[in-house]
């Protein structure tokens, strides 16, 4: 809603990025399931907000025919991170412990964020064709033969 509103993606996805870097790490501070699952919607909250803006930003970046390979590495990073995550995790903690496994999770997001910062905002949809306003937008909708079925 706030990208949509003139707030920059930018700063939505730093934001988002951070809430969720702060809120992993902050497992490590918990001191029942309430504060700890208060974390883990924070965790919930940060993701939401920039997995759900930075396709819109990397669409921008790239032309209509590079789009599917682009957005497909991004949304296979998330379950592959996680993954990763499991297992990497899992060693972690059994060695330092599962609070010091959520600070280490944490804490990298931060330097990500900031790396976000210096990324350039290319535009809203400087790929984009003109849309065709003469043939209506709910009738190419049900001309579309693979949408409809």
């Amino acid at each position: 809603y706030l990208a949509d509103y003139g707030v920059s993606r930018k700063v939505l996805i730093i934001t988002g990025v951070f809430v969720w870097s702060a809120s992993s790490a902050s497992a490590y501070f918990v001191v029942g399931l309430k504060t700890f699952l208060l974390t883990r919607a924070g965790v919930g909250i940060g993701d939401a907000s920039f997995v759900t803006i930075t396709p819109a930003l990397l669409s921008d970046y790239y032309p209509p025919e590079r789009r599917n390979v682009v957005i497909g590495i991004f949304s296979a990073a998330g379950p592959v991170g996680a993954a990763i995550g499991f297992i990497l995790g899992g060693q972690f903690g059994s060695i330092f412990g599962w609070r010091v496994a959520f600070l280490a999770t944490g804490l990298p997001g931060f330097l990500l964020g900031c790396l976000v910062y210096w990324i350039k905002d290319p535009g809203r949809g400087v790929w984009d064709a003109e849309p065709d306003k003469s043939s209506g937008f709910f009738r190419a909708i049900f001309k579309n033969k693979i949408y409809m079925t």
